[in-house]
């Protein structure tokens, strides 16, 4: 052997040792994934248990979770993900998917979702798709919005409880006598109910009850002037300023300031820490009949990840859409399961959530799209004046009406 050909065979096998452990390190290393979510209070715990759970069934992912409360962890994440950073699978509100997605920033996911989950097992994958058909987030749980009671308020009023037979004015009845004073000084200690200007739980799903409209089909058009809109609005408002039976304020039924109220399903958080004896029915029925808001929380990856980091949280998603982990998740009163096999197992251990069973064949999303965040935003804004009595309603919903379609026009203008 040549000089020259022993230096090249000792350079190769140096060079190979180096490389050896680098080698050995990426054949035997985990996937990364990060795992990012906002957490109301009480609930950090039971989710961190859950990524616990998934660690030890996927030995193979190195797992860490971000998260903050929810405007921290919004207000943290729109910068990150916008430069092609932030977590590789995300909880997003359930109305912001359509954001991030129309944004550039969801992976498409229909092709596993139609590989790997049944509509049947996994409830509302529907929330989530866009009018073209895709699919960009699977459901963490469902927010609907129910009408909870206070129990003993109804019975020191002598109110009989809601039941499905139950209309908006069989509510404004029951509303009205449950309003009370009840120490005599002339002031209101007890509302029958409350109307705040909140879009999930009062006027979207009041006008949606009233076969009014917010947006067109296409998510394109304002059509806040239709009438059955006016009329549920005003409907809203005569309940407080002509009725005096709810305040325009926002009040937790755990506060014994209301009797009853519309809300998404994680106040359960709030009246189960109260101890409050409490009831849970569906909407009323409206002039159009019968509709309720559904926000469907839900898991979005992220579009720049890498492939093996996505397909990872796949794999988070999958799992956390099973029973054990929806069942876990919905006995803390965040979410209502999106699980089959949950749902029955938590309506069998308590039947009044049988009425949120009932209620998901009526639930639908509220127009969300590109520019959801900034045109509900708008209109709150300027319902927000008239419920303060700074301006009257039905000139005001004409320049509502104008407002959101500027948002519209410029958002989806054509080039």
């Amino acid at each position: 052997m040549t000089r020259n050909m022993q230096f090249v065979t000792w350079l190769f096998v140096v060079i190979a040792f180096t490389l050896l452990p680098a080698v050995v390190e990426s054949a035997t290393s985990k996937t990364e994934l990060t795992i990012g979510y906002y957490a109301m209070p009480g609930t950090h715990d039971t989710m961190e248990s859950l990524v616990n759970r998934f660690r030890e069934l996927h030995p193979e992912l190195r797992v860490q979770t971000v998260w903050a409360d929810y405007g921290m962890f919004y207000q943290k994440l729109l910068p990150q993900i916008a430069a092609g950073k932030g977590p590789d699978v995300w909880l997003s509100d359930g109305v912001r998917v359509a954001e991030a997605a129309e944004g550039g920033f969801a992976l498409d996911i229909t092709d596993w979702v139609n590989r790997d989950l049944d509509p049947r097992e996994v409830l509302a994958l529907q929330a989530n798709r866009d009018p073209s058909g895709r699919i960009w987030g699977v459901p963490q749980g469902l927010q609907i919005t129910m009408l909870f009671y206070n129990i003993d308020l109804f019975n020191s009023a002598g109110v009989v409880y809601p039941d499905s037979s139950w209309t908006l004015d069989t509510f404004r009845r029951a509303a009205i006598k449950l309003t009370r004073d009840t120490n005599g000084d002339g002031n209101i200690d007890v509302y029958g109910t409350q109307m705040p200007i909140y879009i999930t739980e009062t006027w979207f799903p009041i006008i949606k009850l009233f076969g009014g409209e917010v947006l067109d089909p296409t998510l394109r058009h304002a059509r806040l002037t239709n009438p059955n809109t006016v009329k549920a609005l005003r409907w809203m408002y005569d309940l407080i300023f002509k009725d005096r039976a709810a305040t325009r304020e926002y009040m937790y039924l755990a506060s014994w300031k209301v009797a009853m109220e519309f809300a998404i399903y994680n106040k359960l958080l709030n009246i189960k820490r109260a101890k409050l004896n409490y009831g849970i029915e569906m909407l009323p029925q409206g002039p159009a009949g019968r509709w309720t808001s559904l926000v469907a929380n839900s898991w979005v990856i992220n579009k720049a990840a890498p492939r093996e980091r996505q397909q990872a949280a796949w794999e988070w998603i999958k799992f956390f859409s099973g029973p054990e982990a929806q069942l876990t998740w919905g006995r803390l009163g965040e979410a209502f399961p999106a699980n089959r096999l949950a749902v029955e197992k938590m309506v069998a251990e308590d039947p009044r959530l049988r009425a949120v069973l009932m209620s998901i064949p009526f639930a639908g999303t509220m127009d969300q799209n590109a520019v959801w965040t900034e045109w509900y935003v708008a209109v709150e804004k300027r319902l927000q004046e008239v419920w303060a009595q700074k301006a009257e309603l039905e000139p005001t919903i004409l320049l509502i009406n104008q407002e959101v379609q500027a948002i519209l026009d410029r958002a989806y203008r054509r080039n």
